[in-house]
C-alpha cells in the first residue's frame, strides 16, 4: 500500500484582505505592496484543495472543506512559492512545513492567513 503524500500550497488572496480585522490583527507588519496569501496543507493535491475551497465543498456530514477567507478572497494558486517543496512524508512535516512558510511570508511583509 501506498503511503500518502501531503502537499503545501499557496493561495493568493483579493488585496481587500488585508483591509480586514482578521488580516490586520495577524500581520501587525504587513507591507500593503505585497500580495495577500492563504497557506495551507493536505494530503489532496494543491488543484484539489483549491477547488474545494473555492466551491465551498463540505463533507458527507456536511461539515465545511473550505476557509472562508479563501471562499470570499481567494484567486488563484501561486505554485513557485510551494511547488519545491512537495510531496511531503508525513502530516507532521506538513504542519511545521506549513507554519515556516507562513513565518516567512509574514516577515516578508506579504498579509498571510493559516489555520
Amino acid at each position: 500500500m501506498a503511503r500518502r503524500q501531503y502537499h503545501v500550497y499557496v493561495i493568493k488572496l483579493d488585496e481587500g484582505f488585508a483591509l480586514t480585522r482578521a488580516a490586520k490583527e495577524a500581520n501587525p507588519d504587513m507591507n500593503a505592496d505585497k500580495e495577500c496569501l492563504y497557506v495551507g496543507y493536505s494530503s489532496k493535491t494543491p488543484e484539489a484543495r483549491f477547488e474545494e475551497h473555492t466551491a465551498g465543498r463540505r463533507s458527507k456530514k456536511g461539515f465545511p472543506l473550505y476557509s472562508r477567507k479563501v471562499r470570499k478572497w481567494g484567486l488563484c494558486l501561486l505554485p513557485e512559492m510551494y511547488e519545491d517543496y512537495n510531496p511531503i512524508k508525513s502530516r507532521g512535516e506538513a504542519i511545521k512545513l506549513e507554519k515556516k512558510l507562513t513565518r516567512r511570508f509574514r516577515r516578508q511583509g506579504y498579509t498571510v492567513w493559516s489555520n
